[in-house]
């Protein structure tokens, strides 16, 4: 947009001859190269975002975000679980199942009817994660496989035992707070 509108402006302040005919050749033209543009543009700027992310986030482990919660098991019920999330104010739980570790959210809960939710086990709709960190793991390396993460949270485990999760806002959070202070170092 910002080459095709400067071009379009000249275009049509200058006398310019066979212009019906190259009118559209030139439009065409135009809208190719603005779009190859756009979209390097994007990409330059993304991965720009995540070179400036993991340089804040330099030094941090996941241990240090995690949000603490104790696990529940694949075999308690919706109905349990709900209630838990009520009592202790969260959308998400991390879940210890018979073959790994998960996390539950609140929409998972409530895609099941409530009149059912006594009888189904957590298993029954829990989307099982190939990956657990660990509370050494640096943030920076579990950047792109949060972001990718179905929920956009991930479980953590410290020496096999489950303590919670972190999230995709956690690390959100944590950016903008370094990023405060990198600015307030800046300054003075």
């Amino acid at each position: 947009l910002w080459v095709a509108v400067p071009l379009g402006y000249l275009m049509s302040r200058h006398p310019f001859s066979g212009r019906a005919l190259v009118d559209g050749i030139q439009t065409q033209r135009i809208l190719v190269v603005v779009l190859i543009a756009f979209f390097l543009y994007a990409a330059a700027n993304a991965e720009l975002s995540v070179l400036v992310a993991r340089s804040l986030l330099q030094g941090l482990y996941v241990g240090d975000v995690a949000t603490l919660a104790g696990g529940i098991l694949g075999t308690d019920s919706l109905e349990s679980v709900s209630e838990r999330m009520l009592r202790d104010r969260t959308t998400l739980l991390p879940v210890r199942l018979a073959d790994g570790f998960g996390v539950i959210s609140l929409q998972q809960i409530r895609s099941v009817p409530a009149r059912f939710r006594p009888n189904v086990p957590v298993r029954d709709v829990l989307r099982s994660t190939s990956r657990v960190l660990d509370t050494r793991d640096p943030l920076e390396e579990i950047l792109a496989e949060l972001m990718s993460a179905p929920l956009g949270a991930l479980p953590v485990a410290d020496g096999g035992s489950l303590i919670g999760f972190v999230r995709h806002s956690d690390l959100s959070d944590i950016l903008q707070l370094r990023s405060l202070e990198q600015g307030r170092a800046e300054a003075a």
